[in-house]
């Protein structure tokens, strides 16, 4: 400060231009921050206040890292971040000094994101894990079917892995899983059209009353898509009950898809706001005309069917998922959130407990089959003619006898026949296994006979997994066709097999 007359007050510092007050000694940065030059004013302060602060804040985060959950932790690097960015803005005499931290929020911010997404990948997770748990408690009780698949197999394309039917508009991208297991409609990059994909479980539950369970991984932030669950369906998908679920809203309903003409219908029941998050656990539940929309264990849309729009019987217990792609007027492309895990299970119990198959031929009218060389098990054809008992399991083809397996485990397989006349001169019989959307292979083969011995028998433990289709065959050589004959009782010519122990 001067006085009136400029004249430096008595006893004032003043600064010397030859240095003899020892200014001219202080380093080139300090000296430019008493220069008059902005840019030099402004760098110093930079790199001095970098200096002063970087410590302090550095040991701020470690100890915030350290010491809080992921979900405090990103509180506190989105505070912080904030703060930096209101410190990158301030104007000091037309500069601004901290501009430099701009580089630091956006750090902050980056570190945020990073931690609440693998908060909510570990809850997602979790929860898949629980759900699990308790779709399986849940069987145990009631001694029903169930589906159990805490995770899908990774990086798929237009698979989900085996036992599940696919189906759906063509024309929409195709079901995929990523590198975590997680389920989604795979975008094609090119081409996308406006639709819908369904995947049906292979394995049917035992009676009508029951559930399907999932949980969101990752959503795409777009009102117009969603993923959903479905439950008493048919097996073509002509009728089923949905829920579905968008980032704001879900519809419980009942629909029809029509594979020959690609069309679909829903009818909504209700509607229901909801906040759909990643870890969300979503499920619909069936039991008797009752239906059930739940996220997180709480009901948000009901509706009791007095009417019996939704069809509901044996042919209508198939369980699934069904996602929506939406393509807008710019051509962008959204699909509906990723689901990682599916459970599905009886809730009442069923009728008949156990699991299992009872089949023979009960005419006494030989059918042919081809003699081969190869010494290989082959199928039938058109050889079993009635079904005496049969339990959670799929009859695929009668007269083949052809099951295909609901529950996974350790099955007690018998299969006999009669062979006609003196063919085949040598033969055996035994079981064929084809995997899940695999190849059929030969699984167990029994002792040969000869043409003195009129039946031949084999009996095997075999694991299967659901999905698999597990059917008797023979294999003869000698001249001509070999023949089999069967007895009205079903006691010489039969195919059974029951689950012994569940996976």
């Amino acid at each position: 400060m001067t006085s009136p007359d400029k004249a430096a007050p008595t006893g004032s510092f003043e600064l010397s231009t030859d240095g003899s007050n020892g200014l001219a000694g202080l380093t080139d940065g300090r000296t430019a921050a008493f220069s008059s030059d902005p840019n030099a004013v402004q760098n110093y302060t930079n790199q001095t206040f970098q200096a002063m602060t970087s410590g302090a804040v550095n040991n701020l985060a470690q100890r915030s890292s350290t010491s809080l959950n992921s979900f405090v932790g990103s509180a506190i690097d989105e505070m912080l971040a904030g703060l930096c960015r209101a410190l990158a803005g301030i104007d000091v005499l037309g500069i601004e000094p901290f501009a430099f931290l701009d580089g630091w929020a956006n750090d902050l911010d980056a570190q945020a994101k990073q931690a609440i997404s693998t908060a909510s990948t570990a809850q997602a997770a979790a929860n898949s894990a629980i759900t699990t748990l308790q779709t399986q408690q849940q069987q145990s009780s009631t001694g029903g079917n169930v589906v159990s698949l805490p995770s899908f197999p990774p990086d798929l394309s237009g698979s989900l892995g085996p036992a599940w039917n696919l189906g759906g508009e063509t024309a929409t991208a195709p079901w995929a899983t990523d590198k975590k297991g997680d389920v989604y409609l795979a975008s094609p990059s090119s081409g996308a059209v406006t639709g819908r994909r369904y995947a049906l479980n292979q394995a049917v539950m035992a009676t009508d009353d029951h559930q399907a369970t999932t949980v969101a991984t990752w959503t795409d932030p777009n009102s117009q898509t969603y993923t959903g669950l479905i439950v008493r369906a048919a097996g073509d998908m002509s009728s089923f009950v949905y829920f579905l679920v968008y980032q704001s809203s879900a519809d419980l309903g009942y629909g029809t898809w029509n594979a020959a003409t690609g069309t679909w219908t829903f009818t909504d029941w209700g509607t229901a706001p909801v906040t759909l998050q990643v870890g969300a656990t979503v499920t619909l539940a069936a039991s008797g005309n009752t239906y059930i929309g739940s996220i997180n264990g709480t009901g948000v849309v009901s509706h009791s069917d007095l009417l019996g729009q939704a069809t509901v019987g044996k042919p209508n217990r198939s369980v699934g998922l069904i996602s929506k792609q939406n393509v807008d007027g710019w051509g962008n492309v959204s699909i509906g959130w990723a689901a990682g895990s599916f459970n599905a299970t009886d809730t009442s119990q069923p009728t008949t407990l156990g699991t299992g198959w009872s089949l023979f031929m009960g005419s006494n009218t030989p059918v042919g089959y081809p003699n081969s060389s190869d010494g290989l098990i082959h199928p039938l054809s058109k050889v079993f003619d009635t079904q005496r008992q049969l339990a959670n399991v799929t009859l695929v083809d009668l007269g083949a006898g052809s099951i295909q397996i609901q529950k996974a485990g350790w099955y007690a397989l018998s299969f006999a026949c009669e062979f006609v006349s003196t063919y085949p001169t040598e033969g055996a019989v035994g079981f064929l296994l084809t995997p899940a959307g695999g190849t059929q292979t030969m699984a167990r083969i029994g002792a040969a006979v000869n043409s003195t011995t009129v039946v031949a028998t084999a009996s095997n433990l075999i694991y299967c997994q659901v999905g698999d289709q597990i059917q008797p065959g023979v294999v003869g050589s000698g001249s001509g066709s070999g023949q089999i004959q069967g007895y009205g009782g079903g006691f010489i010519t039969y195919f059974e097999g029951a689950l012994v122990s569940g996976a």
